[in-house]
């Protein structure tokens, strides 16, 4: 209740404990005007609680769609950074796929390098590595031997006398024996030429040849019939 109303209600009182004496009509007057002044002030009171409530409200209202807004916007954020990564994962893809076609085709172009290169090579070609002379000592026949043996024995004849004539006869023939066997192997010897090969496919060959090759290292080469000629 403001001081208003309480300066107007003391008022009334005051005129009707003036008025008390007179007639009672005017004692119901000043009643009735104090009912009516709190009825008054009753009315505008629920007023501005009616007001203070619609405010109220009204402030509810704006949190609430000022939240709907912060939520409808955090909404359209996720979605555009779902959007984002979708679109980059999808980038990441597309150049992954990039990349493996890339490297099928460099694979696929080295695959047909190689096969090319494979049916270029010659099986039969290649590059001298180095050409050998091989010694082969020959076979004795036994002429040799029982020349050299008849030799020994009649050098040995003619030292000393008696049993030592013996033995030095006896000596002379195994002796003569051996050398014979020896001059007739070595006089029998013989020369062989091994070419060794680095072939055009990796390997490498050795082939030998009775005559000289007349070849030398680095010289490119075929071998045809298991023969070396130059390439």
């Amino acid at each position: 209740m403001n001081s208003k109303l309480k300066l107007s209600i003391f008022a009334l009182m005051a005129t009707f404990a003036l008025s008390a004496c007179n007639q009672k009509p005017a004692a119901e007057e000043v009643v009735a005007q104090v009912k009516i002044a709190l009825d008054a002030e009753k009315a505008k009171n629920e007023e501005v609680a009616a007001q203070v409530k619609q405010a109220v409200e009204e402030e509810k209202a704006k949190e609430a769609a000022a939240r709907a807004e912060e939520v409808k916007a955090a909404e359209v954020k996720a979605e555009e950074v779902k959007a984002a990564e979708k679109k980059a994962a999808n980038a990441k893809v597309v150049q992954a796929k990039k990349v493996v076609a890339a490297k099928h085709a460099q694979a696929k172009s080295t695959a047909q390098a190689a096969m090319q290169h494979i049916k270029a090579i010659c099986a039969n070609c290649g590059e001298v590595v180095a050409v050998n002379v091989v010694e082969i000592t020959g076979k004795g026949s036994g002429l040799g031997v029982v020349a050299g043996g008849v030799v020994g024995g009649l050098v040995g004849n003619q030292v000393g006398d008696g049993s030592g004539r013996q033995l030095a006869t006896l000596a002379g023939v195994v002796g003569g024996a051996f050398a014979g066997n020896a001059i007739e192997k070595n006089a029998k010897k013989t020369k062989s030429y091994d070419i060794v090969i680095k072939m055009e496919d990796g390997g490498e060959r050795i082939i030998r040849q009775a005559t000289a090759p007349g070849l030398v290292s680095g010289d490119k080469v075929k071998i045809e019939n298991d023969v070396v000629v130059k390439n």
